[in-house]
């Protein structure tokens, strides 16, 4: 399972609602390297999406036409060459802003908590609690 993929994807990309779902879907399936990207057929990433196989299809059109993804025709698997599935690459990265962790913190934001955390409270520091809300601003409180 493509765990650093499906983080990257949920993160990063710019899709939206079913868009990003079949993007999600497809990030699953990615193997973590990614040297050889994924090939699930198109009713799988239906099915996993929630929607009809043309809703799948046309997310993958809009996806490959924003340039996060890059479906190479019939290179998947499958007996007859006609008949291989897609395989996809993913070309959603990180922004250099991004610590490249699984939870793809905002650097800035992080640098800027660390060095708040650093400069607050001189010796009697442990009163002082710095936190981080989920819009990303930062809350500094005494404990006292």
């Amino acid at each position: 399972m493509g765990f650093h993929a499906v983080s990257a994807v949920l993160a990063h990309s710019k899709a939206q609602s079913t868009t990003k779902l079949v993007l999600v879907a497809l990030a699953h399936y990615y193997d973590d390297d990614g040297k050889y990207g994924a090939w699930p057929s198109q009713a799988l990433l239906a099915r996993l999406a929630n929607c009809s196989e043309r809703t799948a299809r046309r997310a993958l059109k809009e996806l490959s036409d924003a340039g996060e993804v890059d479906v190479l025709l019939h290179q998947g698997v499958g007996h007859d060459p006609q008949r291989r599935t897609n395989r996809y690459r993913i070309l959603v990265d990180c922004p250099e802003t991004c610590d490249g962790s699984t939870q793809h913190r905002d650097l800035t934001l992080a640098a800027m908590r660390d060095r708040l955390t650093g400069q607050i409270g001189s010796a009697d520091r442990t009163n002082w609690v710095v936190s981080q809300d989920t819009g990303g601003r930062l809350t500094i409180k005494n404990n006292h």
